[in-house]
Formats: structure tokens, sequence, C-alpha cells
């Protein structure tokens, strides 16, 4: 109960200790299987981990990391001691794992890392919930842990904000730099971080990007001037009616959602644009100090511009993530902004909330499972088979009895008919199975975030897998991603088991990560069953050597790409350093050429027709399937049962989903909002996504590079 029971990878803290000595190196294995069900045989979840106890030495300890792809009610530990069983070191029945907030979704939940380390003691217990009040009605929930310094990104994944005083990230970033750099990277991958107490904006603002090392990382360019005409001409159909195919990307664009005005001084920072109301209110906040269980002093001077968070907070967004710098304290809200425009900040805030930021819920079905099938796969043929069963019926019925007629060998009938209906079985299930081919293969779409200076990256990724037949190597990803399963609607309309998923983290393994320091997570059972698909999220943050190389800087210059994202190219739009907009198509993989220049609206069209050819549609058909199936179900607890279980939070508005919206401008905003020496790339095959297995078939797969170099 130490961590937040929400999605993410759960840090569970290992210590073992052995009575005495040894002369020689000793493998410990720790097993921890979790269940949902409260019984102990029901496994839903096996996480293992291999820890080495040196010789001469008397303590191991070290974190295993599980991913909660459910609601874990008990816990059973086996520890293997050199392959053997050791039964003092093992729990002997499921050990109850208390809901650590009252099983309440609704709260936010907060870590606040302390300076000093725990030692053996492990993660910290120290957890409070609150619930903060910003005027009568904006109200939001908070779960709060202090926690010792975290050593990988993975144990922040079930965070949805993490907060410190300016003092406190100061000391942070300079006393534990390999925490630090988790914590970067967890911010890359989507995370929220508030700086509190941050004092006066512009210099302090500066040195939060170079206590962040964020200075590279501004992927958008709202903070400049636009002179080019704006029509409010809504947008083309994102998903068009069932049957039809996606209209042609339309031009038009529309006022930016949710804009900031630029902080003076501070590249990359801004205030948020609120809607304040006529009349603001005279008094103070109200219950929020004493509820935040925090001094809050409102004793200074606040300025306040009507119309933005200035006086409040500022924010820049830093890769999928986004950080916020405090004057005061989060709730120290100014008395301007007090009542409507505070909630409105609330609910943004809310919406990086665990289950909105990844757009599902652990043990929950997605609606929208079904609109990234892979194509002609993993469904039954009804055409074809009917028309093979046609066939077989007359030629077991009438063409078989005239043959024999003719014959005068009709008694023949009681051989030819059963050996006739073994064929045609063979014959089904053979067609069957060479429809859907052999091997494994797989429909993703992802958005990928790279700083080519520093070669960071992050990505978000949606995954659909469909294995014809089982490879001899085991699936694995590497220990720099976190995979989370997305669960069909039918499976709840079917009351579908779930089957037990294995993880098995190693210290070697083939991917680079583990050549880094990392590790490799094998999937051994119940991640890919065969000849079913399946769908996950995949979150990774990492260094990599993809990039696109440019020679020069300018278009005038005569720019050229280079090829060495490992993924050939469909199409690079390029903004050169003094704004310019270029264009390359059919780059292949190693291959440079020179771009050519284009207008932004041209290379706009360009990108966002792709993009709206892949938004991810239903079958045609689908939709009154859906219908038909829900009506026959009617008021029975099966479709009680559905409702419960269907997630309320969507993949299409997911992070990667967003970022994905305010490229292409779907969201609203201005399309191809990226600062000098930025391009886009659009592939077919996976540049940040690992496919577990290394001979993956992608198909329809639609993957986007935002790059800086």
């Amino acid at each position: 109960a130490r961590w937040f029971d929400a999605g993410g990878y759960r840090p569970v803290r290992i210590r073992i200790e052995a009575e005495k000595p040894a002369p020689r190196d000793r493998t410990v294995e720790v097993r921890l299987a979790f269940s949902d069900s409260g019984r102990g045989q029901d496994e839903d979840l096996l996480v293992s981990d291999r820890f080495t106890l040196t010789a001469n030495e008397t303590v191991v300890e070290g974190i295993v990391r599980c991913p909660a792809i459910s609601d874990w009610a008990t816990l059973v530990w086996r520890t293997f001691v050199d392959g053997d069983l050791a039964a003092g070191l093992s729990s002997p029945l499921g050990v109850p794992i208390p809901l650590a907030s009252g099983g309440q979704d609704g709260f936010m939940r907060l870590l606040r890392p302390e300076l000093t380390r725990s030692g053996s003691k492990g993660l910290r217990d120290a957890r409070s919930l609150n619930t903060l009040t910003v005027g009568r009605s904006g109200r939001m929930m908070i779960d709060r842990v202090r926690s010792e310094p975290l050593e990988d990104w993975l144990d922040y994944t079930s965070v949805e904000a993490v907060t410190f005083s300016l003092d406190g990230l100061r000391s942070f970033a300079s006393e534990h730099p390999e925490e630090h750099a988790a914590l970067r990277r967890w911010l890359l991958a989507g995370g929220l971080v508030w700086i509190e107490q941050a004092g006066d904006y512009a210099d302090n603002l500066r040195e939060i990007d170079e206590l962040l090392m964020l200075e590279r990382w501004r992927m958008t360019s709202t903070d400049e001037a636009i002179d080019e005409p704006v029509d409010a001409a809504p947008l083309a159909p994102v998903t068009p009616p069932e049957g039809e195919l996606p209209a042609t990307a339309a031009v038009e664009e529309r006022e930016p959602k949710g804009s900031v005005t630029a902080v003076a001084g501070a590249a990359g920072w801004g205030y948020l644009n609120l809607t304040v109301p006529e009349n603001p209110p005279e008094s103070p906040l109200e219950n929020s100090a004493e509820q935040f269980q925090e001094p809050v002093g409102r004793g200074f001077a606040v300025q306040t511009t009507p119309g933005d968070t200035r006086g409040w907070f500022a924010q820049r967004d830093v890769g999928f993530g986004r950080v916020v710098a405090f004057r005061q304290l989060p709730f120290d809200v100014p008395d301007s902004l007090f009542r409507g425009p505070a909630r409105e900040v609330i609910g943004g805030w809310q919406m990086n909330r665990w289950a909105m930021r990844h757009g599902l819920q652990p043990a929950g079905a997605s609606p929208e499972f079904g609109n990234l099938l892979i194509e002609g796969v993993g469904m039954a043929p009804v055409m074809e088979f009917q028309v093979l069963i046609t066939l077989f019926v007359l030629a077991i019925g009438p063409l078989n009895y005239w043959l024999l007629w003719r014959r005068q060998q009709l008694q023949l009938l009681v051989v030819t008919t059963p050996l006739a209906a073994l064929a045609a079985t063979l014959a089904l299930a053979a067609y069957a199975s060479m429809a859907d081919g052999f091997g494994v293969k797989a429909r993703a779409q992802s958005v990928t975030m790279i700083d080519q200076a520093t070669q960071e990256a992050a990505s978000w990724s949606r995954v659909s897998h469909y294995v014809a037949t089982t490879p001899e190597e085991l699936p694995t990803i590497p220990g720099d991603a976190a995979i989370y399963p997305v669960a069909p609607g039918w499976e709840s309309a079917l009351a579908a088991d779930v089957p037990q998923r294995t993880v098995c983290w190693e210290k070697k393994g083939r991917w680079e990560a583990a050549e880094q320091g990392g590790a490799t997570q094998t999937l051994p059972a119940g991640w890919f069953p065969a000849r079913t698909t399946v769908q996950h999220v995949v979150v990774r943050s990492r260094t990599t050597p993809a990039r696109l190389e440019f020679t020069g800087k300018r278009v005038a210059d005569g720019l050229r790409v280079a090829n060495r994202l490992g993924a050939r190219v469909d199409l690079v739009v390029v903004r050169d350093a003094d704004g310019a907009w270029s264009q390359a198509d059919a780059l292949g993989e190693g291959a440079a050429v020179a771009l050519k220049p284009v207008e932004r609206l041209d290379a706009m069209k360009a990108f966002r027709t792709l993009a709206i050819a892949n938004v991810p549609t239903f079958p045609a058909g689908a939709g009154k399937a859906i219908e038909d199936t829900l009506e026959r179900l009617g008021g029975s607890g099966d479709l009680r049962r559905v409702q419960r279980s269907m997630a309320t939070v969507r993949l299409s508005e997911n992070l990667g989903a967003r970022a994905l919206d305010a490229l292409t401008g779907l969201d609203g905003g201005r399309s191809l909002d990226v600062p000098p020496r930025s391009y886009i790339a659009v592939t077919s095959q996976a540049v940040e996504t690992p496919l577990a297995w290394d001979r993956v078939e992608e198909v329809g797969s639609f993957h986007v590079v935002v790059g800086r170099w």
C-alpha cells in the first residue's frame, strides 16, 4: 500500500538478508504473483527478477517494477536461491494489498521526492489525502506521497504530478544526478512537474530551464508572431460516415485553443490565457491553506493581468510533458482568477490523470479497440466461406450422386461422402490459415519527439499484434519502455477469462538499453496469444541514435537531408534556420537528397492529407454490427457487465493522439507549429516503437517523428 493504486509500473523494493556471508556468489530470484480476485491461485500477473548476492556479502537490495494492469487485491511471493525454492523467504498464502487511496479514482496522485535516501526502509510510507478547494465548486482531490529519490523513469509512471520548491529542485539536481535524469525522462514522456515558490519569473524560469535542461526542448513556436491570414472555416471531418473514405485534408485553420501569452525574457514559457469573470470576487481562497496542510502566504503583492495566469503561474511544454512554475504555492490563486478561471485550470490539470493521459484504465475495456485492427487478418472470411461451402454442398450432393449413378456404384456414397466432408474441412482450415499468413503482423500508430543535439527521444505508440505462428524466440521489449494492454469491449460481453501475464526482468538482453545499464522485459506468457488480435499502448523515453542529418542551415543555400532514422521516410517537411519550409518525398533508409522549397500551406496540406487518411476508423459495417449486438443483449446482465467495465476515457484522446492532433491542427490550433531547425517525418515502419520481435511485418502503420537539429 506504499504506492499509488493507479496504472503504470509500481516499484516494489526487495531486500534480502543472509544470516552469514557465503564464499561464492549466489543468485536470488524473486517472483511476485498478483491477483485482483483475492484468491491466491487466481494470479493475473507474475513478475520475476534476479539479484546477485555477491561473495562475502549479507545484503542484496533492488526494485522490481510491476506493471499495474489490474486492481490488485493480494500478493504472493516466491524466492529461489540458486534455483531452489526457499520456503522461508516465500509467502505461504496471499498477502492482502489494501487500496492506497481508498479505491477512489478521482484522486490526483502527487509526489514530492525527498532529498534524503531512506536506505533499508524502502519507499516512504508517508502519504496524505487532501481536498483542495478553489471557490465554491472548484475541487481537486489530492493523494500525496513523499518518496525517496527514484532511480528509473518507470518508477514515476503511476504518478500524475511531481512537485518541488525551487530550492528543492536545485538541491535535487546537484545531489542526485541519476535520479534527476530519471525524472527528466519521465517529464519528456508526458509527466507534469510543479515548481513551487518560483518567485519573480524571468530569471527563475530560465534557471528552471537550466536545472531541468529544457533549453533544447522547444517543440512549438507559439511565442512567435503569426503574420499569416487565419480562416475560421471548419476542418475536414476526422471520422467519416460509415463506409466512406476520409475526406481530403482542408487547409483552413482556426484560432489556437488554450493559447498562451509569452513571458518576456523566458523563451518557451507562457501565461495560460483564461476567461475572466466580469465581476471578480473580493474574498481570497476559502479553506485552501488548511486543506493543503502547508503555509500559504498571501502577504505578497500580486500584479495580475485580466485574461491570463500571470501572478499565479507560468508554464511550458517539454516533449509530451509540461512544467508549471508557481510564484508561491499552487493553490495560492490571485483574487481576479478566484472562481471560474481557476476551476478551468484545475480541469486542465485533471487531463493529466493517469487514465486521461493514457486513454485507458487498468482492467477496463476500451470502446475504440476495433478502430486499429490489422486489415485482412484475425477475422473470419465470411464471404469466401459461403462460396466454398456452397460449392461443397453442390459437389457432395448432386454431383457426387450423379457421378456414382453413372458408374452404377451408388453404394460408394457411404465412403465418398465422409471423405469429401473431411477434405472440405481440411481445405477450409488450410484456407483460413493461409489467409491469415504466417509469422507476426502488426499495425502501429506512433508519435516520436527527438532532440538530436542531446540524442534524447520520447515516443507514444498504439500497437495491434496478430501472431499467426508463434516464433521460437520469446517476445521482449526494452527496459526503458512501458507497455499497457488494451482490452476490447467484447471480452467483457463474453465474460472471457483474463490471461495470466508474465514479465521477466533480465539484466542482459538484445535491446540497446541493456548495454546502457538498463534491462530487458521478456513477456513469455499472456501478452501475445496465438491467432488473437491484441493491442497495447507503449511509452518509451531514452537516448537514441535515430536522426535525420542535415547539410547546411537554409533552404536557399541548398539544404540537404540524409535519412538515419532506420526506416524509409514517406514524407519529410523541414523548417530551416530562417523559418522557410522545404519538403522531400520517398526518402529511402540511408539515402540523401536535396530538399525542395515549398510554402508552409503546401507543406501543411501534404502532411495533413497523410494524417487524416490514417486516422483510426472502424471497418465498414462495424458500427451496425455493434448496434445489433447491443440490441440483442438488451437489458441483460451481460450488457450491464459491459457497461461497468467499459472505460470512460478514449485512446483517441491520450497524450500521443493529442500531440498528433496539435501537429495537424485538428485540435483547433495552428498546424505544423514547430520552431526553426525542426522537421516532421512520416514513415510506415517503426522508428522508436518496439514490436516485441525482430521480424514483424507492419501493415497499415503510421509513424510521425518530430525532431530538432
